[in-house]
């Protein structure tokens, strides 16, 4: 008996997959966009992140680490596949951390402006129930337990500079960052995109193990 063809909804969901897949150009690996990095020729010659996808031109995929960018660049992996040469992977590593640190501060920023985000622990706490709770490096141990324990987020950040909260509320700095329950699919992405943001730049600055300080204490 011969196999029915793909219906048209299976075979755009198989193109959605395809078209969301790239080849990290150091590991040879297929991974998620999400998951790696796309970098392109600046006017001067050297490898850009487009870390919003956007840039015109020729594009290379590296995993987002600090490591694997090195490697790249040290390889010659950039030349080969953009014609674009970086002439110190320090360097070139250290710029894609400010980018990465200003586009998380930036859509942090837009949750504030559009009402999805609270700073401070009295006003998370008058609000209720939140989707996200991101928690300052300085704050209290006990009182952000409280706090969790009052507003139920689905997911917490810890250990996240006060001073970077604090840019993105517009203040010096800021303990506490609350997400409010969202219901679109939209708002969803944001979160999700958040918190994918949020990896990433635990990756770049040396924080990865600042997450789990909270319940290790």
């Amino acid at each position: 008996m011969q196999a029915s063809p793909p219906s048209q909804p299976f075979k755009a969901a198989i193109a959605a997959d395809d078209i969301s897949l790239r080849k990290c150009i150091v590991t040879g690996k297929t991974a998620e966009k999400s998951d790696l990095i796309r970098f392109v020729a600046a006017p001067d010659g050297q490898p850009m992140a487009d870390l919003a996808e956007k840039l015109p031109g020729r594009g290379a995929w590296v995993t987002a680490s600090p490591a694997a960018i090195s490697e790249a660049a040290q390889k010659g992996r950039f030349k080969r596949h953009i014609d674009a040469v970086s002439f110190d992977p320090i360097q070139l590593v250290a710029t894609v951390t400010i980018q990465i640190e200003r586009r998380l501060l930036q859509h942090l920023s837009l949750f504030r402006r559009a009402g999805l985000a609270l700073c401070g622990g009295g006003a998370i706490r008058e609000e209720g129930l939140m989707q996200a709770l991101l928690i300052a490096d300085d704050a209290s141990i006990r009182e952000a337990r409280q706090l969790i324990s009052a507003v139920q987020p689905e997911w917490t950040e810890n250990g996240l500079p006060a001073e970077l909260l604090g840019q993105a509320a517009g203040r010096g700095s800021v303990a506490y960052v609350g997400i409010i329950p969202v219901k679109s699919a939209a708002n969803r992405r944001m979160c999700d995109q958040l918190r994918n943001m949020i990896t990433r730049w635990r990756q770049f600055s040396g924080r990865d193990g600042q997450q789990d300080e909270m319940e290790q204490k």
